[in-house]
């Protein structure tokens, strides 16, 4: 099946392919920090919760898809001169840029109308979603702060959505984890950028240039303490209920040991590609295989 678009004026054919890589499968992932809070509520086996959960899930996958291509077909110029983001279909050309926009669009609605299908309240907090991913896209990436603490709320309205489609309580300790995690891996991504660009950094990402020096770094120990302090808060206190039997304590040495391990890939310059960053390192895969392994005996099996 292929569609006909236009580029730079030339009419050429543009796979179905193309939009499905324009969509950044690969970045899905992120979106399954909408099972967290029904997870450690301890509810994910009621009734119906798994398919409420994944039409959440769907919805979110929909949004953050259309809003990626509504991205690449407004930057579309600044792309081509970029040493990977120019291998991408839009800016490659192999998906023209009205295309994308088309698709982008599509998506948003598709996005909004699973979750509506949830409940009102969850398609509330897609579009609040969907309002601040584009407005990342058009402003929000160009000022410094600003950009990483949007990136951050977006995981946080992730983890919001989840408990809204569960029907569950936002749990502050935890939103305040997902945050801050959601903090040092944005600003990771900075730092790597900057690594990586060298002195084009700024040529290709104008906030790139915006920083002072260390001011980034200052950020992810910022976020480093924020996700440790709020995760051990929850833990400790969900112990507390005499149900757990240390369990969800002993959970935050290996959480603190992915903490700080990513924030090592941090400081190395190596975070530019999050999910390369997280599955490249042996060391921070068994730590957070151990702390969830410990997570979920201690909420689902003491």
């Amino acid at each position: 099946m292929t569609a006909i678009s236009e580029h730079r004026g030339v009419v050429r054919p543009s796979s179905v392919a193309a939009v499905v890589a324009a969509a950044r499968p690969r970045q899905w992932v992120k979106n399954l920090v909408v099972v967290v809070l029904p997870v450690a509520a301890g509810d994910l086996t009621a009734p119906g919760m798994p398919g409420r959960l994944a039409m959440a899930v769907a919805a979110f996958c929909c949004v953050a898809s259309g809003t990626y291509l509504l991205n690449d077909a407004w930057d579309v110029e600044e792309d081509r001169l970029h040493p990977r983001k120019r291998s991408r279909a839009v800016a490659s050309g192999r998906l023209g840029v009205l295309e994308a926009e088309c698709a982008g669009v599509a998506l948003l609605l598709c996005g909004v109308g699973i979750a509506a299908l949830v409940g009102w309240a969850l398609a509330l907090v897609v579009v609040g979603y969907g309002a601040l991913t584009t407005a990342y896209s058009v402003w929000l990436k160009h000022e410094p702060v600003v950009d990483v603490i949007a990136l951050a709320t977006c995981f946080v309205l992730r983890a919001a959505g989840g408990a809204v489609a569960g029907g569950v309580a936002l749990d502050a300790p935890l939103l305040a984890t997902v945050g801050f995690g959601a903090l040092l891996v944005g600003v990771g991504k900075r730092l790597g950028e900057q690594q990586e660009l060298g002195a084009e950094a700024e040529r290709h990402r104008r906030v790139l240039g915006m920083y002072p020096p260390g001011f980034l770094a200052q950020l992810a120990t910022v976020g480093m303490a924020g996700a440790l302090t709020a995760y051990g808060l929850w833990a400790v206190a969900a112990d507390g209920s005499a149900v757990h039997h240390g369990w969800l304590s002993a959970s935050v040495l290996p959480f603190m040991v992915a903490v700080l391990r990513y924030g090592y890939v941090v400081a190395r310059g190596e975070a530019s590609d999050p999910e390369a960053a997280m599955l490249g390192d042996p060391v921070l895969r068994i730590a957070v295989a151990a702390g969830v392994l410990a997570a979920l005996v201690g909420i689902y099996v003491s």
